[in-house]
């Protein structure tokens, strides 16, 4: 794991997190934040991301747009070479 330096160690004291750290090579800008931070953002994320894929999957089917699962476990074994299904 990478280590703190001392300059961003003392950027965290004075400002707290995030910082902002450039790197000299490739000038592209880096945000420095707390861990426990950083892991409730991504879950909040991934939460708000199955929520939204949730609403769209109830807008399709009070729009209609369904197929029947006969039709879509056909295309799914079609598309693994799997054996049809006798029904």
């Amino acid at each position: 794991m990478t280590k703190l330096t001392q300059e961003q160690r003392e950027a965290i004291r004075q400002n707290g997190c995030p910082i902002q750290v450039e790197d000299d090579e490739t000038k592209k800008v880096y945000v420095l934040i707390d861990g426990d931070f950083h892991d409730r953002a991504a879950q909040a994320l991934e939460e708000s991301e199955a929520r939204r894929a949730i609403r769209d999957g109830l807008d399709d089917l009070e729009a209609g747009r369904v197929a029947a699962f006969a039709e879509i476990d056909a295309r799914i074994r079609k598309k693994l070479g799997l054996p049809t299904r006798a029904l």
